[in-house]
């Protein structure tokens, strides 16, 4: 049983737009391949026409502008329906659509539905398929989540869950196939470091048995083995040889060299401490009076379906100060961000923003505050363009209700212009690669100028000048005065503005205080 995949001079167009132009490629069975490209260089367009998600552009004689063939056990087609059930696909762009879809089944159905390729579940569903779902969790060491909702998952644990979707097997006698090829697609987005150990564990055991794998990243996997495919403007481009863990993509090195580059430990930043051993918070000086917080949790527990997501937290931002949140996945740092943004409402304890009322509006907090969030990159209405998101942060909406002011157009221009987003200022954001996606959200989160940003892995999807460019814009918007207070995984992708340091698990703060000088 094998499954090889060739693609020569395949060309995808959308809307005027070449994608992928004269792609030629070959996936042979058990391979491993690395694919890495800028943002909207076409990776994602490149794995859904190998999996036959899409065709190659019709040519206006007919046939196509280039050639796709599957060898299936042998026997060549061009059909991708023999070859489809034997590629399984996991990444940010099928976590997105759950949520702009409101899907928010137990996570175990959504692994169910990779039996059969299909959203939710359909056909057989009963105990052995319940148990095959609950297996493939558990490989990955997220049994716990089976019984979540889907859409109440953290980031990571959501990415978590399609991963064992994608390499659920069927049940013994029952229809189906375990899969002989996996497409990750940024699918180590928002796992932690445990989470991201345990998914190339999984996938050196697969490959051992014969899986083969394509991984599309902006980071260097980990995954001994990898052949690499540069793309460029949707054209293949010859890359220089590099260490198998060594960066990818041209201009790695310089664009990584302002913070650090996650493959050279002597160049990049020390990892921020956390734990219980963590900073302590600074002595206030006799006579030195600290100033009052501008947010501030006191014992504030959150209960999420049933389940206690923060648990007694009593935590303050103060003037000056930028905070990192860090934990493991499904430690409550989402959750902490979406209480402190007025999206949830403690169960118990309370939540002060600004001075403001408890119960101030939603209006009077969202003019105060930037939010970046996987959640809100997934809600566009359809054709709502680039343009038209940024604009939306003047209306705390993911929409536009009344005519936009010539002075938020100006604003939200600059912005783009700002990011590297103006090209795109009216191309509809469903069309943006996750990088571009994740821009245009920081964008929105500024274009009103609020004094404080509440970011949630802004740097996931974003190719590596994209975040030097992020992390070099975070630091001016600090030492403008601006406050940030960001949640993320990856220690070498912090902010030299980063002051202070909570630490969650399981709800419970593990430790807070400053950064050591």
């Amino acid at each position: 049983m094998s499954l090889e995949i060739i693609l020569k001079d395949a060309v995808v167009s959308r809307a005027g737009r070449r994608l992928l132009d004269r792609v030629s490629w070959r996936l042979a069975p058990g391979a491993r391949h690395l694919l890495t490209g800028d943002n909207g260089a076409g990776k994602s367009t490149l794995l859904a026409l190998a999996r036959g998600e899409i065709w190659p552009d019709q040519l206006p004689g007919g046939g196509f502008a280039g050639e796709r063939t599957y060898i299936v056990d042998g026997h060549a087609t061009m059909s991708p329906i023999p070859a489809r059930a034997r590629i399984r696909m996991a990444g940010a762009g099928l976590r997105d659509r759950y949520r702009a879809m409101g899907w928010n089944v137990s996570a175990w159905l959504v692994v169910v539905s990779g039996l059969t390729d299909s959203p939710l579940p359909s056909g057989r569903m009963g105990q052995a398929e319940e148990a095959a779902a609950r297996e493939a969790l558990a490989d990955l060491g997220l049994e716990r989540l089976a019984g979540r909702p889907f859409l109440e998952l953290s980031q990571g644990q959501a990415m978590g869950v399609l991963l064992a979707r994608a390499l659920v097997a069927p049940p013994l006698g029952a229809p189906g196939r375990a899969p002989e090829w996996l497409f990750l697609d940024e699918a180590a987005d928002g796992l932690d470091a445990t989470s991201r150990r345990t998914l190339l564990d999984s996938l050196e055991r697969l490959g051992a048995r014969g899986l083969g794998v394509v991984l599309a990243s902006h980071h260097d996997p980990g995954l001994e083995g990898c052949e690499t495919l540069h793309l460029e403007q949707g054209r293949v481009v010859a890359l220089p040889a590099v260490s198998s863990h060594g960066a990818h993509g041209p201009d790695a090195s310089s664009a990584d060299a302002a913070h650090g580059s996650a493959s050279d430990p002597a160049s990049a930043p020390a990892p921020i401490p956390c734990g219980p051993g963590g900073p302590e918070p600074v002595a206030v000086r006799p006579g030195h009076a600290r100033p009052a917080p501008v947010l501030e949790l006191q014992d504030a527990s959150l209960v999420l379906s049933g389940r206690e997501a923060l648990s007694g937290v009593s935590w303050s931002v103060r003037p000056g100060e930028h905070w990192l949140v860090r934990g493991p996945n499904g430690a409550g740092k989402s959750s902490l961000l979406k209480l402190l943004g007025g999206d949830l409402y403690p169960t118990s304890g309370a939540v002060r923003r600004f001075g403001l009322p408890e119960h101030a509006s939603l209006w009077d907090l969202r003019e105060r505050m930037g939010l970046v969030s996987w959640e809100g990159q997934a809600q566009w209405p359809e054709g709502f363009s680039v343009e038209d998101a940024l604009v939306s942060g003047f209306f705390g909406s993911h929409g536009l209700y009344d005519r936009p002011t010539p002075t938020m157009l100006q604003a939200a221009r600059a912005w783009m212009e700002r990011l590297g987003l103006a090209a795109l200022a009216g191309r509809p954001m469903s069309t943006l690669s996750q990088g571009q996606a994740r821009r245009a959200m920081i964008g929105r989160a500024l274009a009103f100028d609020p004094p404080m940003l509440l970011l949630d892995e802004p740097l996931g999807g974003l190719d590596r000048r994209a975040r030097r460019r992020v992390l070099d814009l975070m630091d001016a918007l600090a030492a403008e005065g601006r406050q940030i207070v960001m949640v993320t995984h990856n220690a070498r992708e912090v902010p030299r503005c980063i002051t202070h340091v909570l630490t969650l698990e399981r709800g419970r703060v593990v430790s807070a205080g400053p950064l050591a000088p």
